[in-house]
């Protein structure tokens, strides 16, 4: 009997101490061992229900919910662009969702178009919102001309940038806001989308925009994508009085016989 209870306690104490070895050798190794960053895409990880699954949860309290829904949009936004084309980016369901919950949330248009088409270069879901606002603010300034400037510059479509943009040529804002719209209205008119018209409206928005903002940002990053696009057509096709200077104010370089723009990154 004696000799069974030692031999137990020895199992016991090398079953302790094996446990106490085990546990220091994994805390080594966590200590030692850089472990992999996981890292899930607001697109994978944001959750998104049915509009019409959220109306009956709401128990008639459409509009609250659909404030609730848009705050926490707001705090959860990315500026991860959207590279497909199939109305399913993460934020767009949600200004979907909250079109549908309270149609008359105009911010969800006014911004969340913006936010779409600028930041998330989610154009057909801009697109879709604006012409969802369009609904129930048919002449609205704001969302006539963001719409606009999604089909005119983001989207490459100047026929239909132009029809938003006519809607609003008589507005009594334009001379308070868009004083110069008539002129490049009348432009487009007469050229139909060429990328210089494209460039001289969007700079006449960026000068004005006083604001430092993502939105800012992107047009000058459009800003400096369409001079580039101007500057080097002139130069390799050597033409005269070429623009020899990038919208960072940096010289285009010349490379085996070729102008190539250097990129926008680099300082």
């Amino acid at each position: 009997m004696k000799g069974q209870n030692a031999k137990s306690i020895t199992s016991y104490l090398v079953l302790f101490f094996s446990l106490i070895f085990l546990a220091y050798f994994q805390h080594f190794l966590n200590a030692r061992t850089q472990k992999p960053k996981i890292v899930i895409s607001k697109q994978d990880e944001a959750l998104n229900l049915n509009e019409n699954f959220l109306r009956l949860l709401s128990f008639g309290q459409e509009r609250l919910l659909s404030s609730l829904i848009w705050v926490h949009t707001l705090l959860e936004s990315d500026i991860e662009h959207y590279k497909e084309d199939d109305l399913n980016s993460w934020m767009y369901l949600r200004f979907k969702t909250i079109s549908v919950l309270d149609p008359y949330f105009y911010e969800n248009y006014h911004y969340g178009g913006k936010y779409l088409s600028i930041i998330k270069d989610d154009l057909l879901g801009a697109r879709d919102i604006y012409e969802r606002g369009f609904k129930y603010f048919p002449d609205d300034f704001w969302l006539r001309f963001n719409n606009g400037f999604n089909y005119y510059f983001e989207m490459g479509e100047p026929v239909k940038g132009l029809y938003n943009f006519s809607i609003i040529e008589n507005s009594p804002m334009v001379p308070k806001l868009i004083p110069y719209l008539p002129t490049m209205i009348a432009k487009m008119r007469a050229e139909k989308g060429q990328t210089q018209l494209a460039f001289d409206m969007l700079l006449k928005i960026y000068q004005n925009n006083t604001e430092k903002s993502l939105f800012k940002e992107r047009q000058a990053v459009k800003l400096f994508e369409l001079k580039a696009e101007i500057d080097l057509a002139c130069l390799n096709e050597r033409r005269g009085n070429c623009d020899r200077i990038d919208f960072k104010g940096r010289p285009y370089i010349l490379k085996d016989g070729e102008y190539k723009a250097q990129s926008i990154n680099t300082n």
